[in-house]
């Protein structure tokens, strides 16, 4: 997320998987959100696009809700490995776009932001 111009607004976090709660995260004000349109596949849960609108709902308050902002992400991508210069590049094209010339690839694939 460093790479790609964003801060974790878990950062101060030591583990990389932890349990949080709805309140713990609804004080750390996120300018966009971080959503995965394959994990509903893998988990059997909420889409990329209903987990949008399920955080815009649940986080009404934070700027990434009142922006309706969100970066999409492929979950596999995510995974230490070959795709992750993709997947800094991909989030940093949602992130800034003015600073690209062309759309990310996500973006042109799937983006759950339609009716979100």
């Amino acid at each position: 997320m460093t790479a790609a111009g964003a801060t974790n607004v878990f950062a101060d976090e030591q583990k990389s998987f932890f349990m949080t709660s709805r309140e713990s995260v609804a004080e750390r004000p996120a300018n966009a959100f971080l959503v995965y349109p394959d994990y509903g596949k893998a988990t059997r849960k909420l889409d990329a696009a209903d987990e949008a609108r399920y955080l815009f709902k649940t986080f009404p308050d934070m700027p990434a809700s009142r922006q309706r902002r969100i970066v999409v992400t492929a979950y596999t991508y995510t995974s230490p490995g070959w795709r992750i210069a993709q997947t800094v590049e991909d989030e940093a094209r949602q992130l800034h776009p003015d600073a690209f010339d062309t759309p990310s690839q996500t973006q042109q694939h799937t983006d759950p932001r339609s009716g979100v």
